[in-house]
């Protein structure tokens, strides 16, 4: 038989085999890509939000459309933008209180790395050392340390774990310093704070506070010592002559005096400082006020053949005040010129008004204040010529009871010299209408 029919039947399976196969294979690739599009395309979405994430984007969610294993993912990713989000909310909220607190605290601080590189100072640290940020941050700290002489590098930082304390003189400012070093997650060693502290002011009031005992003390003491030794000589025996014993005490009446005024005083600072003085505040004659201590303050300046002058330039209002302590201030200031200025000198008191205040100047051409001393003569018992003032009976706190009267009134007073001419106060009262 022929093998024409035979060969046409496996040529029609040869082709029903392959077209069979050709869409089989394009049915497999079609379901293939079906399939692989719902695997891949989520995936897709996670990391294309993934790249958004990275760079500070998380306000975007990815839609959960399964609960297999792409689903799942999903769900975690939405999670950790989440968790991520919050936590570094809370980190920059923590980072801005942080950043603030070091702003605004009046104390400087220094963050300085393990390699010896300020990392950080606030502020304050510059305010203390007269820098700028870019003089400090990111430079090494020996190189800053000797460029402000400091008495420590940064070898002396980590020499310890206990806290370091000390002093250190910056000119005029005298700076107190903590050393403390700081750890890492590893509990090593990462770098070290400096706290640094300007105590100038407190390191003052404990030099006046020392000085003010000691002049109290002295001041004290001086006239007690006379006291007892005057007394202890009459007890044996030189009572029965009454001419010394007159003399002796009129000495011991003068010291008491003396000792009655200086507590007087005190107990006048204690009251100022404690603002327990109650001011008669009321209608005063500034005018009237002034040419009366003139006039009392005239015996004393004739004593010593000094001339004392007046005058009012302007007519000068009425104002609220305490006339008995404006009154113990202008004494006080005119009796200080007069103490203070040799025989036949010449001392002249004015006022004029200017604007809404009243100025009151007394100038005498006296022995006058070197200039190193200008700064502290407001201070309590501080004088020039201690042994001169003690002679002539001063206490060495009229100025500073001058001040804080003037100062319980809203005015100000002020002082000049030059040194072996003369000396010029001048007090400047604001000019008040009722009492407030």
């Amino acid at each position: 038989m022929g093998l024409t029919s035979i060969n046409n039947s496996i040529s029609n399976i040869k082709n029903i085999l392959t077209s069979a196969t050709i869409w089989a294979l394009c049915f497999t690739v079609l379901l293939g890509s079906i399939l692989a599009r719902t695997i891949t395309g989520p995936i897709k979405e996670v990391t294309s939000k993934a790249a958004k994430l990275a760079t500070g984007d998380f306000e975007h969610i990815i839609p959960v459309r399964s609960d297999d294993e792409v689903g799942k993912l999903t769900e975690m990713f939405n999670y950790l933008t989440v968790r991520l989000k919050t936590t570094l909310n809370e980190m920059n909220n923590e980072k801005s209180k942080m950043e603030t607190i070091l702003t605004y605290m009046t104390d400087g601080v220094v963050a300085v790395s393990s390699e010896g590189t300020i990392i950080h100072a606030n502020p304050a640290a510059f305010e203390l050392f007269k820098l700028a940020k870019i003089d400090v941050e990111g430079k090494n700290f020996d190189d800053v340390a000797n460029m402000l002489s400091l008495p420590f590098d940064v070898k002396a930082l980590f020499q310890d774990e206990a806290e370091k304390s000390n002093l250190i003189s910056n000119g005029d400012s005298t700076i107190r310093y903590s050393i403390v070093p700081f750890k890492n997650q590893g509990a090593e060693t990462a770098g070290a704070i400096i706290v640094l502290q300007d105590v100038t002011e407190q390191e003052n009031l404990d030099r006046m506070r020392k000085e003010f005992v000691a002049n109290v003390s002295h001041e004290l003491r001086t006239p007690l010592t006379t006291i007892k030794s005057y007394t202890e000589t009459l007890l044996d025996g030189a009572s029965e002559d009454r001419d010394m014993t007159l003399r002796f005490l009129n000495v011991i009446d003068s010291e008491s005096d003396r000792m009655t005024r200086l507590v007087k005083d005190l107990l006048m600072l204690s009251k100022l400082d404690y603002d327990k003085t109650q001011l008669n505040m009321k209608e005063i004659d500034l005018t009237k006020i002034l040419s009366d201590c003139v006039y009392k303050m005239d015996i004393s300046a004739k004593q010593k053949n000094q001339s004392i002058s007046l005058e009012i330039n302007d007519e000068i209002p009425q104002t609220i005040g305490d006339k008995d302590r404006i009154e113990q201030v202008m004494i006080n200031i005119i009796s200080n010129s007069i103490k203070y200025t040799q025989e036949k000198g010449k001392i002249h008191v004015s006022m004029w008004k200017e604007a809404e205040y009243i100025y009151i100047k007394v100038r005498d051409n006296g022995i006058g204040i070197p200039k190193k001393d200008m700064a502290r003569l407001f201070e309590r018992f501080y004088r020039v010529d201690k042994a001169r003032s003690r002679g002539l009976g001063g206490t060495g706190l009229g100025l500073s009871i001058a001040k804080q009267i003037v100062e319980a009134h809203n005015g100000q007073i002020q002082l000049d010299s030059v040194y072996g001419e003369g000396t010029w106060v001048t007090v400047i009262l604001p000019i008040v209408s009722s009492v407030n």
